[in-house]
C-alpha cells in the first residue's frame, strides 16, 4: 500500500517547482523543532488511521500547507523590498503621450511631466491632379532620381501603348513604395475624380539642419524624362517637422515622437497640449507581481478548504475551522483591500479591483492593511505544515498526565516514517 501512497506524492507533487523559502537557516530549523515539542507536549497518545486514502490525505495537507506558506513568504518579502519586483511606468494622459519601461531599477527622475507645443511630422509631396483616363506621357521608359538620407536612388518605369494616368500613377506608387528607400506612396482622387501622388517620408523630423528629408528630380539617364514635372512628384505639400515639447519644464526637441528618456523611458507622443492637456508619466514598482500573489494567496487557502470538506470526521471540521476562523476575523479588511469572503467562506479577488490598483501602483499600500492578517495566517498554517497527521482520523489510545507533561518530540514523525521508513 505504501508503494502507490508513494507513487501517489511522486506523480502529484514530484514535479513541484523548488521555492527559495525550501532552504532553511539553522536558527528556522531550531524554531521548528521548538514548535514540534511545543505542539507536542500535552498531545495524548493516538492510534492513526493509515489507510491509503488517509496517508493521501495526509500529503495533501502538507503541501497545500507548503504551497500556502510559500505565498504568504513570497508576499513578505514584497513588502520587505527583498524580493526582485520590476518597474513600470504609467502615464495619466495617454491620448498625450504613452510610456514603457525599460529600466532595471528606480529612476532618479520618478516622475516626468510633457507639455508638447508640436508633434513631430513627415515630408509630404502631393503632385498634380490628372485627369485618370487621359495620357501625358509618351510610350517608353522613364527614369528619375530620389535623394533621400544621404542616398541617391534612380528609379525607373516604362510606359505602355495602353497605358493611361492612372495606370501610370499605380506604376509609380508600387515603384516607391516597394524600393525600400524610405518613403511610401500612394494615389489619391480628389472631389473631381482627379487623380495625384502623393509622397510621405517613413521618418519625421528635420534632419541635420536641412528643411527637407528627400527630393525628387528628373533622371539623368538616356531613358526619357519629364515624369517629375509633368505629375509634379517634386511638390512639396508639408515639410517635416520636429518634435517640440517642455519636459520637466525644459524646453525640448526631437526628430521623432518616439524617443527614450534617462536611458529608461520609452515615450511615445501622440497629441499636443492644446489639443488633450499637460501630461505626468509616472514610475513605479510592478504591481502586476502582487496581483499574481494575491491571486495565489486565495486559491492555496480555497485548496485547504476544498480539503477539510473531502470528508465528514472531527479532524477534518477542526482542520476547516482551523482555516476559516483567521479569515472570519479579518472579513472587514480583506474585503476593504480586493479580496471577498463568499457566504461558503472560500476566498476570491476583485480583479477589476486589484488590476486598477495594480497599474497605479497603490496596491502596495494594501500590503500594510493585510500584514495582521497574513501573520495570523501564517501561524496557523505553519502548525498544520509541521504536524498535517493531527487533520487524520484517530483514535485516542492514552492522556498524559497533567501535571507531568513529558515530550513527544517525535510525534510529528508519523508523517516522515509513512513517507520513507515504512517503504524500506
Amino acid at each position: 500500500m505504501i508503494n502507490s501512497v508513494y507513487d501517489y506524492y511522486i506523480s502529484t507533487y514530484g514535479n513541484r517547482t523548488i521555492s527559495r523559502h525550501d532552504s532553511h537557516k539553522k536558527s528556522e530549523l531550531r524554531d521548528i523543532y521548538n514548535n514540534i515539542v511545543k505542539i507536542n507536549r500535552a498531545s495524548p497518545l493516538y492510534k492513526v488511521d493509515m489507510s491509503e486514502s488517509s496517508q493521501k490525505l495526509a500529503i495533501d495537507i502538507k503541501e497545500a500547507a507548503r504551497a500556502l506558506t510559500d505565498t504568504l513568504s513570497d508576499i513578505t518579502d514584497i513588502s520587505d523590498d527583498t524580493a526582485p519586483i520590476g518597474i513600470t511606468a504609467i502615464s495619466d494622459n495617454p491620448a498625450l503621450v504613452t510610456v514603457s519601461y525599460s529600466g532595471s531599477s528606480m529612476p532618479d527622475d520618478s516622475e516626468l511631466t510633457f507639455d508638447v507645443k508640436q508633434l513631430a511630422s513627415p515630408q509630404v509631396n502631393i503632385g498634380e491632379y490628372v485627369s485618370s483616363g487621359a495620357k501625358i506621357l509618351f510610350p517608353g521608359t522613364y527614369s528619375f532620381n530620389i535623394e533621400n538620407n544621404d542616398s541617391t536612388y534612380s528609379l525607373e518605369f516604362t510606359v505602355k501603348d495602353d497605358d493611361n494616368n492612372g495606370t501610370i500613377l499605380g506604376k509609380l506608387a508600387k515603384s516607391i513604395s516597394h524600393s525600400g528607400i524610405g518613403l511610401d506612396a500612394e494615389v489619391i482622387q480628389n472631389q473631381y475624380a482627379q487623380k495625384a501622388l502623393r509622397i510621405t517620408s517613413q521618418t519625421t523630423g528635420s534632419h541635420k539642419g536641412s528643411p527637407t528629408q528627400f527630393r525628387i528630380t528628373e533622371g539623368n539617364t538616356n531613358h526619357l524624362t519629364g515624369a517629375v514635372k509633368l505629375y509634379g512628384l517634386d511638390n512639396i505639400d508639408s515639410y517635416p517637422s520636429n518634435a517640440v515639447f517642455d519636459l520637466n519644464g525644459r524646453s525640448t526637441i526631437s526628430e521623432n515622437n518616439s524617443f527614450l528618456v534617462d536611458g529608461c523611458y520609452e515615450v511615445t507622443l501622440h497629441g499636443t497640449s492644446a489639443e488633450y492637456g499637460e501630461g505626468k508619466v509616472t514610475a513605479m514598482k510592478d504591481g502586476s507581481v502582487l496581483l499574481d500573489e494575491y491571486n495565489k494567496l486565495a486559491d492555496n487557502y480555497n485548496r485547504f478548504l476544498e480539503l477539510s470538506n473531502s470528508k465528514d470526521t472531527h479532524e477534518l471540521r477542526m482542520l476547516r475551522s482551523t482555516v476559516t476562523s483567521t479569515v472570519k476575523r479579518y472579513r472587514q479588511t480583506l474585503e476593504s483591500n480586493g479580496f471577498t469572503v463568499n457566504d461558503d467562506n472560500t476566498l476570491s479577488v476583485d480583479s477589476d479591483s486589484l488590476t486598477a490598483s495594480a497599474k497605479s501602483g497603490s496596491i502596495f499600500d494594501n500590503l500594510n492593511n493585510l500584514s495582521a492578517f497574513k501573520d495570523a495566517l501564517r501561524k496557523r498554517i505553519n502548525n498544520i505544515e509541521i504536524n498535517p497527521m493531527e487533520y487524520i482520523n484517530k483514535k485516542v489510545v492514552a492522556y498524559k498526565n497533567p501535571h507531568k507533561l513529558i515530550s513527544s518530540t517525535y510525534s510529528t514523525s508519523i508523517y516522515t516514517g509513512m513517507m520513507f521508513d515504512r517503504s524500506l
